[in-house]
């Protein structure tokens, strides 16, 4: 992999709570934004945004299975800033919401029986 993107990638993935911006990150290992979007989706196979979100939502759902946080506390420990954008992306990529992965994931399932 490119040693800028893998910077880069560094850099996201130590960074997630932060707002990152593109022309900083591109400034930062000396690419302009444009050849750093195309060197990224050409390394990675995916779009900056689209990594942070990915990184976003596993980050979150770690949190969820492994900590006490609330959803509030894990959506600004994984910096997605809105919320409700956040639960139905997490709700797309995972099947269930936030709320609902937890209690599903802690307590299995009890398939009830009609007698």
């Amino acid at each position: 992999m490119d040693p800028r993107i893998e910077r880069v990638v560094y850099v996201i993935e130590n960074n997630l709570a932060s707002q990152l911006q593109g022309s900083a990150m591109a400034k930062s290992v000396g690419l302009s934004l444009s050849r750093l979007q195309h060197l990224f989706k050409e390394e990675t196979g995916t779009t900056i945004r689209k990594y942070q979100q990915e990184l976003r939502l596993k980050r979150a759902r770690e949190l969820l299975l492994t900590t006490h946080l609330s959803i509030k506390e894990i959506i600004v420990a994984v910096g997605a800033g809105d919320k409700s954008h956040f639960v139905r992306e997490f709700t797309k990529t995972y099947g269930l919401s936030p709320r609902r992965y937890r209690m599903h994931s802690i307590r299995p399932h009890e398939t009830i029986i009609s007698q």
